[in-house]
Order: C-alpha cells, then structure tokens, then sequence
C-alpha cells in the first residue's frame, strides 16, 4: 500500500478534511472506505468532506471505485472536491460516481473557496 489518504476533522462531528497521495491504489482505496464508513456509522448528524484532489496523478482501476460503500451512506452529507478541474479523467470518473450514488457534488479550485461554499450553505 501506498501513501495513505489523510482524514482529519475540521469540525469534530460535521466536516471532514480529505487529501489525496499521488498515486491511489485498490488498498488505500479500500482503507479510506473502511474509515470513512466507521466515522459514518458513529455520525449522529450528516458528515460533510472537503477532499483535496489536486495532487492525484494515478487511479485505481474504475471497478475499485464502483464499489465504494461510503457515497450510498445516509449520513453523507455535501462532497466538496478541490482541484478536479486539472485531472479530466478524475473529474469525469468523481461526476459520475457522485451522480450515480445521489451525493451533492461540487469541485472548486481551492480549499478556501470550498470552505466558504460549506459556511454559506450549512453554517459550518
């Protein structure tokens, strides 16, 4: 396994701050599955994530990421990307994942701008 996948809270309980290696394999994939889902199941209230993609350069095979279990969780609230817009193969595989699964989506340029975006929709 590579370089795991940072999950700090930004507020403990509703924001989840989430950078991305370099390089995402099908086990750090399925290790940021497990402990998201883990933080999911314990949540009383909808968790929000702001996931810094900015740096990826390679992908896990597209079967790794259909089965992901953490965007179909009920207590998965917004998923606010940074830096898709410069990996358009990333940025089409994260749409379509989003849309199939029902996830509110939206990619900004930077972490500032997807912080506010979060502050102004849910006062957090």
């Amino acid at each position: 396994m590579g370089k795991p996948i940072e999950l700090k809270w930004l507020v403990e309980g509703q924001l989840f701050h989430v950078v991305f290696p370099a390089a995402l394999d099908t086990d750090i994939m399925r290790d940021y599955d497990s402990r998201l889902l883990q933080q999911l199941d314990a949540s009383q209230n909808k968790l929000h994530f702001i996931a810094d993609l900015s740096g990826v350069k390679v992908l896990p095979p597209l079967n790794i990421l259909v089965s992901l279990r953490h965007p179909y969780h009920q207590q998965l609230g917004l998923g606010l990307t940074v830096g898709l817009t410069r990996n358009p193969v990333a940025r089409f595989l994260i749409a379509m994942g989003t849309q199939l699964a029902g996830v509110n989506h939206r990619d900004f340029n930077t972490f500032n701008e997807a912080r506010a975006y979060l502050n102004n929709m849910e006062g957090i």
